[in-house]
């Protein structure tokens, strides 16, 4: 019997013991280094450094594995009710550099109130996890989702996507296919998905839940998640939504929807600010007739030598930089004045194209991400995309639609309808099927602004339509997830969503 006793003893010993081992966390966090960032473009604040192993296909181990690099920003707080994973969207944009240089703020200021520790890391496709780079491909700058602003008609825009964009297109697909064919399979939402899973499970933070803010893509990413592992899902804000459905079946139709509004809004404050403020303001007796003068000023631009550059050359006249750059200045209400100010030159001197080197357009703003991966946007967005044609007459109605839906997406659909000739599936596709009815064990928080010009509040009410028990956070705020500049009150809810 004591024999027995002490048997049982050790046993129990050595059983608490594995138990005890099996919930310590895996992960080993260490010091960044921060060498790899560029001189004088090192991030602010100290910040924690770790890697992972991921199998390349979650399905067949013997594909091999990768590693996936986390960064981590630190909560102030003493008591730390956990993690959250951020995603900044894209696809394309580098978790890890959004954290490494964002981090503070996100921790203490904007989201999270100091209670979690934030961890950014690149999804497969995406600067330092399986870098989607295909070699010397040049793509032309309409086909990144930051631009639109209809110009030359819907028969001139045809044509171009007929000859300039579905043959760049196939060039594109067929060199990446030809630098990606090992592992261009294995990049994807699904994927990152389930290696964001896997980062939860070797955490090992006491319940076991995924904690995630997402912005733009990183909506899709979070919606993919949740409808796969919705018991898994704890406090998940998705922040400026793209919908789903359209990301994967409609080469994200409607995702500019709200530009027009957008854009209008911008004029409507311009006058109201007055002369002083907004010089373009002078040129109209009211918001209306200053939007219609500047809309009639784009549609006598049709016949210039620019738009003919633009089609026959393939090469952006001034008229279609000047567009393209009032788009995607449009994400943040700080580059409003510089669009304001462009009109407003352009406008009064439109001979100013003309001159050798046009108007000088203000310097743009950069990212975080540096070189990411020169067409991860395509790599990650293809690969989950169900569009294929073999016909560039099969996507016609497609890109009616696209142009029904904004007056800027002339520039976002034929950039998103090159996927139609992509070489890539993703080995595990995005099951729409399980978007139905989705009870997470936690509701999500959508959040949205009534002015953003590429991802619209529509979407982000019928997101929340496919999860139970979720809400939908609705500010007056203008541009693009962290591009907000006046949602305070948006914030103030965030942060009492991930305390409580």
């Amino acid at each position: 019997m004591k024999v027995l006793l002490f048997v049982s003893i050790i046993t129990l010993a050595l059983l608490t013991a594995v138990c005890s081992a099996a919930n310590q966390p895996t992960i080993k966090w260490r010091p960044c280094s921060y060498d790899f960032f560029k001189e004088g473009e090192q991030p602010r604040g100290s910040r924690d450094c770790a890697t992972i192993k991921v199998p390349l296909d979650y399905f067949n181990i013997s594909e091999g594995h990768t590693e996936i690099e986390l960064i981590r920003a630190k909560s102030t707080e003493q008591s730390v009710k956990g993690s959250v994973l951020v995603n900044p969207g894209g696809p394309g944009e580098s978790g890890f550099d959004f954290v490494a240089h964002e981090g503070d703020d996100l921790v203490r200021q904007v989201k999270l109130g100091g209670y979690y520790h934030v961890i950014g890391f690149d999804p497969r496709g995406t600067h330092r996890t399986l870098p989607f780079t295909c070699g010397a491909v040049s793509i032309p700058n309409l086909i990144r989702r930051a631009h639109g602003f209809t110009l030359g008609g819907i028969d001139v825009l045809w044509d171009h996507v007929k000859s300039k964009t579905w043959d760049e297109g196939k060039r594109v697909a067929e060199q990446c296919f030809r630098a990606k064919s090992k592992t261009g399979r294995f990049i994807g939402t699904t994927h990152t998905a389930r290696d964001m899973l896997t980062i939860v499970d070797q955490l090992m933070e006491p319940d076991r839940l995924l904690n995630y803010w997402g912005i733009s893509y990183g909506t899709v990413l979070g919606q993919v998640f949740a409808s796969m592992f919705p018991w898994r899902v704890g406090r998940v804000f998705l922040d400026s939504n793209l919908l789903l459905d359209n990301y994967v079946m409609s080469a994200s139709l409607g995702s500019p929807a709200d530009a027009t509004e957008a854009f209008s809004h911008l004029l409507s404050e311009c006058f109201n600010a007055g002369p002083a403020r907004c010089p373009l303001s002078q040129l109209a007796v009211s918001p209306f007739d200053l939007d219609s003068k500047v809309r009639g000023f784009f549609h006598r631009l049709t016949g210039s030598p620019h738009l003919v550059a633009y089609v026959e050359k393939q090469s952006w006249g001034k008229a279609m930089d000047i567009k393209r750059d009032i788009a995607k200045w449009l994400y943040s209400v700080s580059n409003w004045p510089n669009i304001a100010n462009l009109l407003f030159n352009v406008m009064t001197n439109p001979d100013g194209m003309n001159a050798p080197n046009g108007y000088p357009l203000p310097k743009r703003t950069g990212s975080w991400n540096g070189d990411t991966g020169q067409n991860a946007f395509h790599g990650i967005s293809c690969s989950d995309s169900s569009l294929r044609v073999e016909s560039v007459d099969d996507l016609y109605s497609l890109f009616r639609a696209h142009l029904a839906q904004s007056s800027f997406a002339d520039e976002v659909a034929p950039g998103d309808l090159m996927c139609a000739l992509w070489k890539f599936h993703s080995s595990e596709k995005i099951d729409m099927t399980k978007l139905q009815n989705v009870k997470t064990k936690n509701p999500i928080l959508f959040a949205n602004g009534k002015y953003d010009p590429i991802t619209p509040l529509s979407h982000a009410w019928e997101a929340s339509a496919r999860f139970r028990g979720s809400r939908v956070l609705v500010s007056e705020g203008v541009g693009v997830g962290h591009f907000i500049v006046l949602a305070v009150l948006r914030a103030a809810h965030a942060r009492l969503f991930f305390k409580y």
